[in-house]
């Protein structure tokens, strides 16, 4: 059987490559509050990729200590350079780059999660993203959440009402874990 030969353009060309490649990922990374490596050789030792899974959120604030329920991104690194981001919630999407070092790919990666980080503090993804509007700017409208397109149209309502003097034709009540009273 024929040897194989060398790929000069590769990352890394051996399974022991790979690993020394994961864990300077790993060290570079290593500000975020979970990151976890792994080597893949799938495709032959000769072809190893680094698969990497990094949270945006510690692990104690995880919903069921599970990772899919936090802010998550998972990453691969291939012999090539290829860096993709293959899966994850609450990152938005990082395109497919080509990286020409291990240190390249690092910072690639290491921009991405801060660029996101920075985009989304707190929130999971653009659905649960909370919007504050100037009170005085906007009058009635204020810092509004999961149910507040209601209460926001049913005080719009309260106020009209009181302005014509016509209070008696709103009634809604909502519950009291939401600090509604009823009318």
């Amino acid at each position: 059987m024929a040897k194989r030969k060398k790929n000069p353009d590769a990352l890394f060309s051996t399974k022991a490559d790979a690993i020394a490649a994961k864990d300077f990922l790993l060290r570079h990374l290593a500000e975020f509050p979970y990151v976890n490596g792994q080597v893949s050789t799938l495709g032959g030792e000769h072809r190893a990729a680094v698969m990497l899974t990094v949270s945006l959120d510690p692990k104690d604030s995880w919903k069921n200590g599970i990772l899919q329920n936090s802010r998550y991104g998972q990453f691969s690194v291939d012999y090539t350079g290829a860096v993709e981001h293959f899966s994850g919630y609450g990152l938005g999407n990082m395109r497919k780059s080509k990286a020409k070092s291990v240190t390249d790919a690092g910072r690639k990666l290491r921009e991405f999660l801060h660029k996101t980080r920075k985009e989304n503090p707190r929130g999971r993804g653009k659905a649960s993203k909370r919007y504050v509007v100037d009170q005085e700017q906007k009058g009635l409208w204020y810092q509004i959440g999961r149910f507040a397109f209601k209460a926001r149209a049913i005080d719009y309502a309260h106020a009209v009402a009181d302005r014509s003097g016509k209070r008696t034709r709103v009634q809604h009540t909502f519950p009291a874990a939401h600090n509604h009273k009823p009318l």
